[in-house]
Order: structure tokens, then sequence, then C-alpha cells
């Protein structure tokens, strides 16, 4: 993976991610078609974004952020209707490409959204109680 991100990326620290049901389902062997060898699974996290690319705010550096699921790659008719669940150019995390099972990695920043209000970001991903699970203490299954 490069050190850098690209146009249009941000890379962003994992301070925590979960087992939905399609990890899982990954996981069983369910749900294999698309696994590639080195695939790092998981499309669903928070982080603190590190670095921006071009086209990029840097008003992002710093800040907790939520990892949505899936992106589009491209223009497409679906989404610029609402409907980017009928897209078929629709791509998640943990699939096509790699996830949030790690400790930082590169993503669209169309899967980015940032967290404001008057909770603490660190209150509120749950790292202000001591018995808060950390992705660096994820174990392998």
């Amino acid at each position: 993976m490069p050190e850098q991100p690209g146009s249009n990326q941000v890379r962003v620290r994992i301070l925590r991610s979960s087992i939905c049901q399609t990890d899982w389902r990954m996981l069983l062997g369910l749900k294999s078609n698309r696994l590639r060898d080195g695939l790092i699974l998981g499309h669903e996290g928070v982080g603190i974004v590190l670095s921006a690319g071009q086209d990029v705010s840097k008003q992002l550096i710093g800040s907790i952020c939520s990892i949505l699921p899936h992106y589009f790659a491209g223009e497409d008719p679906q989404v610029n209707m609402g409907m980017g669940y009928l897209s078929a150019s629709t791509q998640h995390l943990g699939i096509y490409v790699d996830g949030c099972f790690t400790t930082s990695a590169i993503f669209p920043v169309s899967c980015i959204r940032q967290h404001t209000g008057s909770v603490s970001g660190m209150e509120m991903i749950g790292l202000d109680n001591e018995k808060s699970f950390i992705t660096s203490e994820l174990v392998t299954l």
C-alpha cells in the first residue's frame, strides 16, 4: 500500500472497527468469491485522519471520522439520483479493496464522515474508558 494518499484519498489511523454480518460471512467462506490473497477485511470503522491527498481539504487532518463501508467508482446516474444502493459501480471496503481491520489505511475521501459536535471525539468512540477495545488489540481469528 502506498505511504501517501493520492488524489481524493486520506490516510486514517484506525481506532475502532467491528465485525458485522458481511465480515462474518466472509470469514465463514459464504461470501468469498471476491476475496484475494492479502485482502484486509472490515468495512466499518472510526479513526483519525492522518494525512490528505490532492483535492482533499487539509482541515480534515486530525479529525475523528467514521469510515463508511462503500463508495462509488466514477460517475454513476444511480448515485446522482440518490439511489447509490443500485449502482453497479459500488465498491465495498474489505471486499473489493482493503478495509478497516488494520492500524492505518488509505481510503477514498467519499468514505469519510467527519465527526463534529459538543462531545469530544475520544468520548464518542470510547477511548476515555479504560476498558475500551482498541483495534491494535485484535487477535487473528
